[in-house]
């Protein structure tokens, strides 16, 4: 008697696990991205409030324009990691946003001043954008 598992026995095994697999990837794929849309939140929310800083400590100081994660950082002594958003603040502080690509188009997020709440931007509706959570 052989104790062996036979070649269809094996092909389901891989089945099964390729199925979980792919189910696996997709729940990762979009936890990941909500993950990624929070952080952007944050991040919006932060640079707000270092500007707004950074006005008050300056007597005749404006609002700094802040265009990318390099600039943010040094001008207003900001931590933000490279994290793929590209983050731009008008000099007026009306509005922050945050875009990223995240495959199936940009996703942009903005945070305004009427109300401090994060809305998505216009474009996002064909992109399958996740939604921000406040």
């Amino acid at each position: 008697m052989n104790k062996s598992f036979t070649f269809l026995e094996m092909t389901i095994v891989l089945v099964i696990i390729g199925v979980v697999t792919a189910f696996g990837t997709v729940g990762y794929r979009k936890t990941r991205e909500k993950a990624l849309v929070k952080q952007a939140c944050v991040n919006l929310r932060l640079i707000k409030s270092a500007q707004r800083t950074r006005k008050m400590e300056e007597a005749a100081g404006g609002y700094e324009d802040c265009s990318g994660f390099v600039i943010c950082n040094s001008d207003l002594g900001l931590n933000l990691a490279d994290d793929g958003w590209t983050y731009s603040c008008n000099g007026g502080l009306q509005s922050c946003s945050a875009v990223r690509n995240f495959g199936s188009g940009n996703c942009t997020y903005q945070l305004t001043d009427a109300n401090n709440t994060i809305t998505p931007g216009a474009g996002n509706a064909g992109n399958n954008c996740p939604i921000p959570s406040q």
